[in-house]
């Protein structure tokens, strides 16, 4: 069949157009290019429709996770006032009770005052009253008059030990230069820190982040998934990968591994994801369901990785360990019902002691025997934190409350005062390392990070940092300080000197 000879490239006709004329091989690889430019432009605009829903809806996500938050708050600090109104209307009505007690108590006096010829009694409650308090007064004042006597005996006694202490100083002066030397000099080293290395473009809240234990990978969390990045000698390197499972939950917590580089990270769905490290990408290793699917709060790990402790928006904190066949199973729970919601958990070095925080209160559980102590009156807070500065002192913190409590003889912890240097306000962002007894202190109002050392149960001035900053981090040993500018989108790495 003869198609002619195609107008445009005037070369022979392969077929006929729509419109009845003959097109050649060159007007149909033309039309071929169009109808691929055109898929690809169509490509394209279905990604970037794609990219910009996905960005919605992750923001109305954060957005709608924060009103729950915020609402929740408000219940809270609701039931609070509702609490104090009802021990206000108690305090009341035991309070008329009691005078409509004093009064029957003063009709009957009365009455017997009028038989007995208007002439007091023993039997007379006023009178009584009068009696009892005069003996209290005269059972204070011999109380204090022996009290001075020993005093006066105590004041004599330590003068005199103190002349022959002055005297033992000055005949042997070499003695006191050699105690003196007893002292460590570490003691008195200050820690201070000098900027190392920079990550840009971060885009985080500069809460979910984490330094692995050899203190040479750091990974922080973008709401959805991972960033990591390696130091390599003075430079600093990010993972071509990044660590994302594609399921569009929010990450709400993170932490590295002790005596490994395994990724521990939970999200708002009750999953712990566990993800392992091969050469330079990343891989899911594990994944555990828990928590009624609700959201994790918080991980910790034991010194050797053998036991795992998650806490959940269910008001929950589960143990787990490791079966025979390695998976991690359900050993023990901690549950506080009465928990408005749960903020964070602490565990001490030995794994013998769970700290959780509420928005409110505090519950201390012995591991072994689950018997627990609770701490109320806390600052309503979502951001209250847990630490154990020893074994035997606890640290409570929000940006509105710093306060300490160390265990007594009875296994039970009590407020300890005057643990902070004085005049200290109490910090906006606040970390610590048990390792190393180093605390780092940002005040948003000083516009500083101040860095504390544990000596002799008080925190000592070390060093500090000028600047203002969203979020902090101390690595494993104190050696790293990681600071966060959210407006310049810059991690600051700061080495120690």
């Amino acid at each position: 069949m003869i198609y002619g000879q195609c107008k445009i490239h005037y070369e022979i006709g392969i077929g006929f157009t729509e419109k009845g004329e003959p097109y050649c091989d060159s007007c149909r690889r033309a039309q071929e290019e169009n109808v691929q430019e055109f898929i690809q432009k169509k490509k394209s605009l279905l990604k970037t429709k794609k990219l910009i829903t996905l960005e919605r809806f992750k923001q109305s996500k954060k957005r709608m996770v924060e009103l729950q938050e915020n609402l929740q708050l408000k219940l809270i600090e609701h039931f609070k006032q509702m609490d104090k109104q009802k021990e206000k209307l108690e305090s009341y009505f035991v309070e008329q009770e009691n005078k409509i007690e004093l009064f029957k108590d003063q009709q009957g006096d009365f009455y017997k005052f009028s038989q007995n010829g208007k002439v007091l009694s023993n039997q007379d409650t006023i009178y009584g009253q009068v009696e009892m308090l005069n003996e209290q007064i005269w059972n204070l004042e011999k109380n204090f008059e022996q009290i001075l006597t020993w005093s006066v005996s105590d004041y004599t006694g330590l003068s005199f030990v103190q002349q022959q202490q002055q005297q033992q100083q000055q005949s042997n002066p070499q003695q006191i230069q050699q105690q003196q030397q007893l002292i460590p000099e570490s003691i008195y080293e200050k820690y201070e820190y000098q900027e190392f290395l920079k990550i840009g473009n971060v885009d985080f809240d500069g809460k979910i982040i984490a330094v692995n234990k050899d203190n040479y990978i750091i990974a922080y969390s973008e709401d959805f998934e991972i960033k990591v990045y390696q130091i390599q000698g003075e430079t600093v390197v990010k993972y071509e990968q990044d660590i994302d499972d594609g399921d569009m939950t929010l990450i709400t917590c993170l932490i590295f591994g002790n005596t490994n580089n395994y990724i521990y990270y939970g999200n708002d769905s009750g999953k712990i994801k566990i993800w392992k490290q091969n050469d330079k990408s990343w891989e899911n290793f594990d994944t555990i369901i828990s928590h009624d699917n609700k959201e994790i709060i918080d991980i910790k790990l034991n010194q050797n990785d053998t036991k795992l402790f998650t806490a959940g928006a269910n008001k929950e904190v589960i143990l787990w360990m490791k079966d025979d066949m390695g998976k991690w199973v359900v050993n023990k729970n901690f549950e506080h019902p009465q928990f408005y919601a749960m903020a964070s958990i602490a565990i001490n070095s030995d794994c013998t002691y769970l700290i959780a925080s509420s928005y409110t209160q505090i519950q201390i559980w012995q591991i072994e025997n689950k018997q627990s102590q609770e701490i109320d009156g806390k600052e309503t807070s979502r951001e209250n934190q847990v630490f154990f500065i020893d074994d035997e002192i606890i640290c409570v913190h929000n940006p509105k409350e710093l306060q300490f409590y160390q265990k007594d003889n009875k296994q039970q912890f009590q407020l300890l005062e005057n643990v902070m240097p004085q005049d200290t306000k109490i910090p906006t962002l606040l970390n610590y390392d048990q390792e190393s007894k180093i605390m780092l202190a940002y005040n948003k109002e000083k516009k500083n990070v101040s860095v504390l050392r544990f000596i002799d149960g008080k925190f000592v001035h070390q060093s500090d940092t000028i600047g203002e900053y969203d979020g902090q981090y101390l690595s494993y040993n104190a050696n790293f300080t990681l600071l966060y500018k959210k407006s310049q989108k810059d991690l600051q790495i700061m080495r120690l000197k």
